[in-house]
């Protein structure tokens, strides 16, 4: 069977262009399903880039553990008891359980801690943690250097500062390194100027408005000596055992602490995994229903064009008789039948595929431009829409199979003398 046979295909052509009012109410259930189909995909796939994005702030296995007081008496403590781990415990951790890759305290200082540069004024929130901070919780480095071990070991007094309180200070980003600045009293020396990566997930405020400091100053200061109250850590792989490990990592807390092993409130808990886990458990469901949808309307449009086909079908009953007549073999009415079929489901498939895409560019320039977080480049990956495509080809070949069913069973004596 020759495919690309230039008559074979010539004949599908001219039929499709004599009948256009048949072609084109038969291809636009097709054209209707796969447009419907690729808008709904682009906008779910938007929302999934949108939830990864404002999700993307932080490691996907990480887990932040705060001490609170307990609820319950145990071993002759009573209930309401505060009680802080050490930083002993975060060695002890690192060494018990394999499983953590990064831990750090975190250590939070004033919300509204003066900072001061020459005679301009503004209030940051202070914070401190270690070096390996950064491996948990992601920031955007825009100007200088991250704090590092040096800075904690040595105890430099040197900072970070938000991209916002830079801007409350300097012309540039760049101007801000080196400079000396007031920290609610004291002095440091900037050595970079960060921002969150995402705007959707940080840990108490956005990085833009934080003061960073060394732990060892700020613990220091604050009188807070080796007590830690709040710790950030991630595991090795995707966390997909988090749950499990988060569980043995407070049991073993509670134990070496004297709290109920049942005592939930004493020991607070986020799991960053559980979030993800559950964020693309819903996307999925989305993905699923608007696939759902959109097969549903594109199988009736291929109902469409099978019965639209027959009744081609029916109308070229003379036309295929004398086809037979004149030594038409069966494969020449196969391929007949099944090209046009295939063509009118092409043609529809790309017109609605290509507006489609057209569209959500045009949407995905407009969020874009208006800095939409929730919706992020709404665009149909290329591997879906061109899977979507073969789908639609496949089935308008599908739809072609009983008209050829019927046209196979036309005896040209017989389609001859019906006319």
């Amino acid at each position: 069977m020759r495919l690309f046979d230039r008559d074979i295909w010539g004949e599908a052509f001219h039929s499709v262009r004599t009948n256009r009012k048949r072609s084109i109410a038969t291809a636009f259930g097709i054209f209707w399903g796969i447009l419907m189909l690729v808008i709904l995909m682009s906008l779910s796939q938007g929302f999934f880039n949108g939830m990864h994005k404002n999700l993307d702030g932080i490691s996907s296995n990480t887990t932040l553990i705060y001490c609170s007081t307990t609820s319950k008496p145990y071993k002759g403590y009573p209930t309401d008891r505060w009680w802080s781990l050490s930083l002993s415990d975060l060695d002890n951790l690192q060494k018990r359980f394999s499983e953590i890759e990064w831990l750090s305290p975190i250590l939070q200082g004033a919300w509204n801690t003066s900072v001061r540069y020459g005679t301009k004024d503004a209030t940051a929130l202070l914070y401190a943690a270690w070096p390996s901070y950064d491996k948990i919780i992601y920031t955007t480095l825009l100007a200088g250097r991250r704090l590092n071990e040096s800075d904690e070991l040595q105890q430099r007094r040197n900072c970070t500062i938000g991209e916002e309180v830079s801007q409350k200070f300097f012309s540039s980003h760049d101007e801000a390194i080196g400079k000396i600045i007031n920290i609610d009293g004291s002095y440091y020396t900037i050595v970079g100027v960060l921002k969150s990566k995402s705007k959707g997930m940080s840990i108490n405020g956005s990085e833009g408005q934080k003061v960073r400091i060394p732990y060892t100053i700020l613990a220091t200061a604050t009188n807070w000596g080796n007590e830690v109250r709040f710790i950030a850590y991630s595991l090795y792989g995707d966390g997909k055992e988090s749950k499990k490990i988060n569980d043995q990592i407070k049991a073993y807390l509670r134990s070496t602490h004297d709290i109920a092993p049942d005592d939930e409130s004493a020991l607070g808990e986020f799991n960053l995994s559980e979030v993800y886990t559950a964020s693309n458990s819903m996307l999925w469901g989305v993905q699923i229903f608007v696939w759902f949808i959109g097969i549903g309307t594109l199988l009736s449009g291929i109902i469409g064009i099978s019965n639209i086909m027959l009744v081609s079908v029916k109308e070229r009953t003379r036309e295929i008789g004398i086809r037979r007549a004149l030594g038409a073999q069966r494969k020449d009415i196969i391929r007949l039948i099944l090209l046009e079929s295939s063509m009118l489901s092409f043609l529809a498939g790309l017109v609605g595929l290509l507006l489609g895409v057209g569209i959500m560019s045009i949407v995905s320039q407009i969020t874009a431009s208006m800095g939409n977080e929730m919706l992020v480049t709404p665009l149909i990956p290329f591997g879906t829409a061109v899977g979507a495509l073969l789908f639609i080809i496949i089935g308008g070949v599908m739809g072609g199979l009983l008209p050829l069913k019927k046209a196979l069973e036309i005896r040209s004596i017989e389609a001859i003398r019906e006319e």
